[in-house]
């Protein structure tokens, strides 16, 4: 196989749910045969011109970086840093026993917002749905119950 130059990505962000259309520039993408988002094959490619290409990300089971990789006939473009792919993602934290505004602030945080609020409209907050730690794409909803 021949050298393959470097691949970098023009949106390096995305959600863990796939679906980010990202270009991608370098060289000799005429024939490219496959993009990977770390292990996993994009979910499509388009060659755009020799030199740019577009991947749209597969879904993702963790949040962070992985590293954008294209294949061609004539080899494989290296890891160099300008090609990581971040996905990312609201990982519920944990609020139960935090006051609304407290708990609002740690979710805004999270990348997560905050949903439907049952009981008084103060407290703290006694349930949470989903519980701590569950992972879902950016910006979902954590519903709360004060007490």
């Amino acid at each position: 196989t021949r050298y393959m130059p470097p691949a970098s990505c023009v949106k390096s962000s995305g959600s863990i749910s796939g679906g980010t259309s990202v270009t991608v520039s370098g060289h000799d993408f005429s024939g490219a045969t496959a993009v990977r988002f770390g292990s996993v094959p994009a979910s499509s490619i388009t060659v755009n011109s020799d030199t740019q290409l577009t991947a749209v990300s597969p879904p993702a089971s963790a949040p962070g970086p992985v590293d954008l990789r294209v294949s061609t006939g004539g080899g494989t473009t290296p890891v160099v840093a300008a090609d990581s792919f971040t996905y990312t993602a609201c990982v519920v934290p944990k609020v139960k026993g935090k006051r609304l505004r407290a708990g609002k602030r740690k979710l805004r945080r999270a990348d997560c917002k905050l949903g439907k609020v049952k009981g008084p409209r103060s407290g703290k907050v006694k349930k949470q749905r989903p519980k701590p730690g569950t992972v879902l794409p950016p910006g979902s909803m954590v519903k709360v119950t004060l007490g």
